[in-house]
């Protein structure tokens, strides 16, 4: 009897392990060989020239649609895209045809895709979407003085990596470069004067992930900017206005254009 009996809680361990196992899945380690080692390494080195990854935010169209709009809005700014391929969430890997349009891409960011935003980040090889990235954006140095004009670049590599190719749209003393947290980016520097003292320069971004393109204030879109729904309210009660003026003058009008009729006989 005992040794039935050992038998079967014998049975019952092994049982209970195999269950363990299934549960917890079952691990295969692969090994490549030296020339799929090689066919590996040109693959990532291909892509780390020719490719940048994209964060859509706020945005409202399905995945197809999304996909398809990012596809269509680059094609239009840079030309040929070879391929986009959605990550989740909100990641896109975007192919380029050449080294030279993923250096534009990367100074265009962040591009307006119907009110979403689209942020383009470098592509590193085993990108992970919930760690760390760098993603360019657009230091201003507003109000600084002419002499340090031809140290702008050496400032701003201080702050981020400078982008090559740097599209200077707003007309501003900046220069386009890559960072990877918000909460490190100064707000104001100290720049070395002739005399040796120091000269406090105020430094600004355009192209946070999380800033308004209508007020440029970071922590909200601009479908959520209470300021441009303010003026959108005003645009709107102007226009009600407008339409109540035009009624009335039209009013007005009719009554002028109203001659009173001669008096005949007693009739008139």
């Amino acid at each position: 009897m005992e040794g039935s009996g050992g038998h079967s809680t014998t049975q019952q361990r092994s049982s209970t392990a195999a269950a363990s196992s299934s549960t917890e899945g079952i691990g295969l380690t692969i090994a490549f060989t030296q020339e799929e080692n090689l066919q590996f390494n040109e693959e990532v080195n291909r892509l780390s020239l020719h490719s940048v990854i994209c964060r859509v935010l706020g945005s409202r169209p399905s995945r197809g649609e999304l996909r398809d709009l990012l596809q269509g809005t680059l094609q239009a700014e840079i030309g040929k895209v070879c391929e986009v391929h959605f990550m989740g969430r909100g990641f896109y890997h975007v192919e380029l045809e050449t080294p030279e349009s993923v250096s534009k891409v990367l100074a265009m960011s962040p591009l307006d895709l119907r009110g979403a935003r689209a942020v383009m980040y470098s592509w590193e090889p085993g990108f992970d979407p919930s760690g760390k990235m760098s993603f360019p954006i657009t230091v201003i140095f507003p109000g600084i003085r002419r002499e340090y004009f031809p140290m702008l670049t050496s400032v701003a590599s201080k702050i981020g990596a400078v982008l090559e190719y740097s599209n200077n749209r707003l007309g501003l003393p900046s220069r386009r470069i890559l960072v990877q947290s918000l909460s490190e980016l100064p707000t104001k520097i100290f720049l070395p004067k002739v005399d040796g003292s120091k000269l406090e320069q105020k430094v600004e971004y355009v192209g946070l992930p999380n800033q308004c393109f209508y007020c440029r204030h970071v922590g909200h879109m601009a479908k959520e900017c209470s300021k441009r729904e303010y003026q959108f309210k005003t645009y709107a009660n102007m226009g009600k206005l407008a339409t109540k003026i035009s009624q009335w003058k039209g009013l007005d009008r009719k009554r002028l254009s109203i001659k009173e009729k001669p008096i005949r006989n007693g009739f008139q």
